[in-house]
């Protein structure tokens, strides 16, 4: 008997697609600074606290994160596009260990 037994962990994106809150056009130059709170399990707990990526909206406003496994992420706004204030922008995303 042959047996295969996959453990595939989930794993996605994080998109940001920052605008002016006034014409709802997209802005480029924005720098979001995305950290890792809780990942893996399995890492007992490495890795958490560590900046996973540092990502920069394009022309249309869109920033995207590289490939990132299930888990919990902190995004900040780091840097603002100029001519605009920092509002201090920060949001908490999951990842989920399971499709829906």
């Amino acid at each position: 008997y042959r047996y295969l037994i996959n453990n595939a962990n989930f794993e996605s994106y994080i998109k940001v697609i920052k605008t002016d809150a006034e014409t709802g056009k997209g802005l480029a130059g924005a720098v979001f600074t995305v950290t890792r709170v809780t990942g893996l399990p399995s890492h007992h707990g490495e890795g958490n606290g560590q900046v996973v990526a540092t990502i920069t909206s394009d022309a249309d406003g869109i920033a995207v994160t590289p490939l990132l496994t299930w888990g919990t992420y902190e995004i900040r706004e780091t840097t603002v596009p100029d001519d605009y204030l920092d509002d201090g922008t920060c949001v908490t995303v999951s990842i989920p260990a399971q499709a829906n």
